[in-house]
């Protein structure tokens, strides 16, 4: 939340884009995708619906800013953040990383219930093939053959996101 001083010089406390969207990610994570609704969301931060569309012209365009920066920081944050280690030590990253706390293997999950919505389809195809492809990578590294490597790379992801349940 930003804070700037009103006309009468005290600190006022404004509702900035990154709220709203830290709230998309919250609602998402605890009840899926179809918890991101501007009234939702409006109520959750306790403004009107008019913040909102100060920020944002659609329900689909915070949806997209939030799986914006899911991927950004979920995923490349990770493979940047690990990058100066070596193979095992990146696939921990990118696991502990993926799943701290729980709340970002409930957004997978989430995510992955919703694989048809047409905002959250490409971003989860691109975060699914970039995961596959960095753990690949290691395995690859780590001396395993190519096929093996593509093949135990999508059972650990499938496996690590409980999608193969």
């Amino acid at each position: 939340m930003d804070v700037t001083k009103n006309r009468s010089g005290r600190e006022d406390a404004r509702l900035g884009a990154d709220d709203w969207v830290d709230a998309a990610l919250d609602a998402i994570a605890d009840s899926g995708v179809a918890a991101v609704t501007v009234e939702g969301l409006a109520r959750k931060l306790s403004v009107t619906k008019g913040s909102f569309y100060w920020h944002f012209e659609s329900q689909a365009a915070l949806l997209g800013a939030a799986l914006a920066r899911w991927e950004a920081r979920d995923t490349e944050g990770v493979i940047d953040a690990a990058a100066s280690g070596g193979p095992r030590e990146r696939l921990h990253a990118l696991f502990v990383a993926v799943h701290r706390p729980a709340r970002g293997a409930a957004l997978h999950v989430a995510l992955s219930a919703a694989a048809d919505h047409p905002v959250v389809q490409p971003y989860l195809r691109r975060v699914s093939q970039r995961r596959i492809a960095y753990m690949e990578r290691c395995l690859l590294e780590l001396g395993l053959g190519a096929s093996d490597a593509r093949s135990r790379a999508t059972l650990l992801f499938f496996y690590g996101n409980g999608d193969c349940l």
